[in-house]
C-alpha cells in the first residue's frame, strides 16, 4: 500500500501506454469526480493484468558487499566398518544462514550422520559443545562421531600427536542419527555482519539459545524429521544451554526434545567461584579425593564431608581454631597434600593450589587432576603453564576437523583465504554476555520446567570425577534440590577421567552404553 505522501502513489498521467494527452485529460474532465473515480478503476482493471505479465521476475538479492557467500550444502556416501559389520550412511554439512529481515547475520554449520535406513522411528540426537566459543569437533571427533583422534592412555597428551581419524567404534551412529552443530565463532562457523549489535546478540545468553533453536528446527524441517525422536547433548557451557534449548524448542518453536544428556555441564554460575562462599569449595572437594586416589567410583564419605561438617567449619570463619584445625585434618586426609600446606591454607585447597602440589614438579590439569605435565620452573611461587589436557588437545583436534572436512566429507568452507577452523575461540569466551551481573545465569530453572512440563523428558548428567573445573558435586547437589516428583527422571553419573572423561577409554564405552539406554527409552 502506498503512503500518503510519496510520490510513487500518484498516477503519471503522462505515461499512460500511449494514449494522447489531451484525450486523457479531456476524458477525466468529462466525467467529472465520479467519472473520475470510475475511469481510473476501469482503467486499473485493464493495465494491471497486463503489468502482471510484462513485469519480468526480478534477480535474487546479492549478499551486501564484503559478506560471502555460504559454502554450498555437500552430501557425501560413506560406509564405516565396525566389528558388528558394516554401516552405510550420508555424512550431509549444511551451512544455516541466519538474517534479521534480509540482512544476513551468522552462518551457522551443521555436520550430520544419518544412517541408510527408513526414517519411522529413527531418532536424531542434536550435539553442541560449550565454551562459550568451543566447536563441536571435541565431542563429534573424540566420543560420539563415527571416526576419531586415537589418544594414548599413559596419561601424557602431547599436542604433536597423530590427528589421523581412525573408526571409533564407540560411536552412537547405530542407534540414533547425529547432527553436531557449531555456534557462531566455533567451527566453520561464523558471523557475517561484523557490527557491535550482531556480535553482542549472538555472543550473549538468549541471543545463542534463539539461534540453535532456530538451526535445529530448521534442520528437522528441512530433513523431515520434525516427528522423529529427538535428543539433544551438551557439553560443559553446552550442558548449560540443554535445559534452556529444551525449553525455547517447545515454546518457540514446535519442536520438542524427548531427553537431555549433560556432559560436565555447569547448570549455575551462581557461587560458582567464589571465595567467600563455601559452596564452591565444597564441591571440588570429592574431585579432589577422588584424584588423590585415582578412584573408579564416588566416594560416599567424601560427599558426606563435603556437604555437612566442611560447610558448617567454614561458615564459623579463619578466626575459629578448632573449625579450622578440624577442616586441616580432613583436607589433608583427602587430598593427600602436604600437612603443613594445608595449615598454611587454613583447609582451603583452591584449585591452583592443588594443580601444582597434587604431584611436586609437574601441573595438573584443572579439568583432570590426574594428567600432569612438567612444571617448568619449580621453584617459583607461581607459573602459568598450558593446561595438559584442552591445550594439549587443541592443535591434534583441530587438525583433524580440517582433515574431516577436505578429506572425508569434499566440503570446504568459502572465502579467501581460507576460513581457520575455530576449535576453542577465546574472543568469544572473552566477549560472552551472561545477562546482567547482578543475578548470574542459570538453567535450574529450565532443567526444572522441562522435567515437570513433559511427563516423557529426562535428563541424563554425566562428569568425570577428577574434574574440577566442573565437579560433579556441584551437579549432584543441584539435582538433590528438584521436586521428589522429578527426582527419578534426572539422574547422575560420574566416571573415571575429568572434564572430557570420554578420551578414557574405557569411560567412552561406558558412555555410548548409557547414550543406547537413554536412546532406547526416548522411544519406548
Amino acid at each position: 500500500m502506498a503512503r500518503p505522501g510519496d510520490h510513487r502513489a500518484r498516477p503519471n498521467l503522462e505515461n499512460l501506454g500511449g494514449w494522447p494527452a489531451p484525450f486523457r485529460y479531456g476524458m477525466v474532465g468529462a466525467l467529472g469526480f465520479g467519472g473520475h473515480m470510475r475511469f481510473w478503476l476501469v482503467l486499473a482493471a485493464v493495465l494491471l493484468p497486463l503489468a502482471t505479465v510484462a513485469q519480468p521476475t526480478p534477480p535474487p538479492t546479492p549478499p551486501p558487499l564484503g559478506v560471502r557467500q555460504a559454502a554450498p550444502d555437500r552430501t557425501t556416501q560413506q560406509q564405516l566398518d565396525l566389528p558388528g559389520g558394516s554401516l552405510p550412511f550420508r555424512a550431509v554439512v549444511t551451512t544455516h544462514r541466519l538474517s534479521a529481515g534480509t540482512t544476513p547475520e551468522a552462518d551457522i554449520v551443521t555436520t550430520a550422520f544419518l544412517l541408510d535406513v527408513p526414517l519411522t522411528g529413527r531418532p536424531v540426537t542434536f550435539v553442541v559443545n560449550g565454551g562459550p566459543g568451543s566447536a563441536s569437533a571435541w565431542l563429534n571427533l573424540l566420543a560420539l562421531g563415527p571416526w576419531r583422534v586415537r589418544l594414548p592412555q599413559d596419561g601424557v597428551l602431547p599436542p604433536s600427536l597423530d590427528p589421523t581419524l581412525v573408526v571409533n567404534e564407540q560411536t552412537w551412529l547405530p542407534f540414533t542419527d547425529l547432527v553436531f552443530i557449531d555456534p557462531p565463532g566455533t567451527g566453520y562457523s561464523e558471523l557475517v555482519a561484523t557490527t557491535d549489535g550482531v556480535r553482542q546478540k549472538y555472543y550473549s545468553t538468549g541471543g545463542d539459545i534463539e539461534a540453535l533453536a532456530t538451526v535445529i528446527r530448521r534442520w528437522s524441517e528441512a530433513n523431515g524429521r520434525l516427528a522423529s525422536p529427538k535428543l539433544l547433548v551438551g557439553e560443559s557451557y553446552g550442558g548449560f544451554r540443554g535445559p534452556r534449548l529444551a525449553r525455547r524448542l517447545a515454546e518457540s518453536e514446535g519442536v520438542a526434545l524427548r531427553g537431555l544428556m549433560l556432559i560436565s555441564p555447569v547448570l549455575d554460575f551462581n557461587g560458582w567461584d567464589s571465595n567467600w562462599q563455601p559452596y564452591a569449595w565444597a564441591t571440588r572437594i570429592p574431585a579432589m579425593a577422588a584424584a588423590n586416589r585415582h578412584a573408579t567410583e564416588r566416594d560416599a564419605e567424601a560427599e558426606a564431608y563435603a556437604s555437612g561438617p566442611y560447610i558448617a567449619d567454614f561458615m564459623r570463619g579463619p578466626g575459629d581454631a578448632a573449625a579450622v584445625a578440624r577442616m586441616v585434618e580432613r583436607m589433608t586426609a583427602l587430598t593427600g597434600l602436604d600437612p603443613a600446606l594445608v595449615t598454611r591454607r587454613g583447609g582451603r585447597i583452591d584449585v591452583s593450589t592443588i594443580q601444582r602440589e597434587h604431584e611436586r614438579g609437574r601441573v595438573g590439569s584443572a579439568y583432570d587432576l590426574t594428567i600432569t605435565g612438567i612444571d617448568p620452573i619449580p621453584t617459583a611461587e607461581s607459573v602459568r603453564v598450558p593446561d595438559a589436557v584442552v591445550d594439549a588437545l587443541k592443535a591434534p583436534v583441530s587438525a583433524a576437523a580440517v582433515s574431516l572436512y577436505a578429506e572425508k566429507l569434499n566440503w570446504r568452507a568459502e572465502g579467501a583465504p581460507a576460513p581457520r577452523y575455530e576449535i576453542l575461540n577465546s574472543a568469544v569466551f572473552s566477549a560472552w554476555n551472561y545477562g546482567g551481573r547482578q543475578m548470574a545465569a542459570e538453567s535450574v530453572s529450565a532443567l526444572g520446567a522441562a522435567l515437570a512440563f513433559d511427563p516423557v523428558f529426562r535428563v541424563e548428567i554425566v562428569h568425570g570425577l577428577y574434574d574440577l573445573v566442573t565437579p560433579y558435586f556441584g551437579s549432584k547437589l543441584i539435582l538433590d534440590q528438584l521436586a521428589p516428583a522429578l527426582a527419578s527422571r534426572a539422574t547422575l553419573l560420574a566416571l573415571p577421567g575429568g572434564h572430557m572423561f570420554y578420551i578414557n577409554d574405557a569411560s567412552r564405552a561406558r558412555l555410548q552404553t548409557e547414550g543406547a539406554a537413554m536412546v532406547a527409552r526416548a522411544i519406548q
